[in-house]
């Protein structure tokens, strides 16, 4: 066998064998194959009030500016005030979070106005985290924070900040914004 030929058979079974995985990737389920691999898609709860980031590049935090804790957690964000009551708000960012391909919410607490959600990627259905907590700061004015951090592996190709980014457009478009002063 010349090499030419030896190399083509070694190219086509190592095809043949991604194949294979591929095929048996998606007939047992991509859902049951990361939670078989890591465990449970949900990374839990999120602590607001003391934030912390996972130490990876695989997580995005957007607070309201001026947030001392958030700040300290290394924001990735400062967002804006919006124009409306707090509930209403939650309820804007929950519909932004539920049109997106592959929500599934684990947590609703509408009297803490927060939830938290898993969002798998489109192609493989990696999951993400999405937790989300709104406040009134003054009356007809709202804040929100957003945190989205991947369950697996050590980089997202920015995956959850730009989940976040989409939000936080929906959110603009929806309602007037007041930037606060820092501090």
């Amino acid at each position: 066998m010349s090499p030419f030929r030896f190399l083509m058979a070694i190219l086509l079974a190592i095809a043949a064998l991604i194949g294979a995985a591929g095929i048996g990737f998606v007939a047992y389920g991509r859902d049951a194959v990361w939670t078989d691999l890591v465990g449970p898609a949900d990374t839990g709860p999120y602590d607001f009030e003391q934030p912390t980031r996972t130490g990876k590049v695989n997580d995005a935090l957007f607070c309201p500016v001026g947030d001392a804790a958030c700040e300290a957690a290394a924001v990735d964000r400062g967002l804006p005030l919006y124009a409306t009551d707090a509930p209403t708000l939650l309820a804007a960012v929950r519909e932004t979070v539920a049109s997106m391909p592959g929500a599934d919410f684990v947590e609703d607490n509408p009297d803490d106005l927060s939830f938290r959600a898993v969002v798998r990627t489109p192609l493989l259905r990696f999951p993400d985290t999405v937790s989300v907590r709104v406040r009134e700061q003054a009356p007809g004015l709202s804040a929100v924070w957003l945190y989205s951090r991947s369950r697996i592996g050590h980089a997202d190709l920015g995956a959850n900040e730009r989940r976040l980014r989409v939000i936080q457009r929906g959110l603009a478009k929806r309602f007037e914004t007041v930037r606060p002063e820092a501090g």
